[in-house]
């Protein structure tokens, strides 16, 4: 956000996102991020809310954060064999005015045959216990198996960028 000239603040929902299911990537993205916004919408008011959600598709499974290292490692030894695409909504609110907008972007990542001790090193740094289906695009250790990227870096990173500018832009009061 600092990156577009946006001044913001960081603000957590309390929501169980395991709470809300979908079988539809893109609905359930899009459910997580509207409860979100729904649980911050009375702390901030006179403002707008930006929320986000992201999941990955292979072989038509829905892939959130791994569970545990082992789940981790399955998914990132599945990705040589088809490719991995991120499903990622945003629901924009603008408090001062009521409007809301929604949208999804996808983006696919090609992977080679990832090896099992880049796997294994990928997994004990952390962070993509973290991510949506327990992969970072940025991350130095998966560039060399990174066969090709459809769409957009910031699309797989979780906050496309084109998409969330259309949705500040269908919030916003003409003057």
């Amino acid at each position: 956000m600092a990156d577009l000239g946006i001044a913001h603040e960081v603000d957590r929902p309390d929501i169980d996102e395991k709470a809300i299911r979908r079988s539809d990537p893109r609905e359930l993205v899009l459910a997580i991020a509207a409860a979100k916004s729904e649980a911050l919408v009375g702390r901030h008011p006179d403002t707008i809310i930006i929320t986000a959600d992201q999941v990955v598709t292979h072989d038509g499974n829905i892939r959130e954060k791994p569970e545990d290292t082992s789940e981790a490692a399955e998914f990132l030894r599945s990705y040589g064999n088809n490719k991995a695409t991120t499903v990622s909504g945003i629901h924009v609110v603008n408090t001062s005015n009521g409007k809301v907008a929604f949208g999804i972007d996808e983006a696919s990542v090609h992977f080679r045959v990832i090896p099992e001790d880049i796997i294994a090193q990928v997994i004990d740094k952390g962070e993509v216990m973290y991510c949506a289906g327990g992969f970072m695009v940025e991350e130095p250790l998966l560039q060399p198996y990174i066969e090709r990227v459809d769409g957009t870096i910031d699309s797989i990173q979780g906050l496309p960028i084109t998409l969330l500018k259309q949705l500040l832009a269908d919030v916003q009061t003409p003057l």
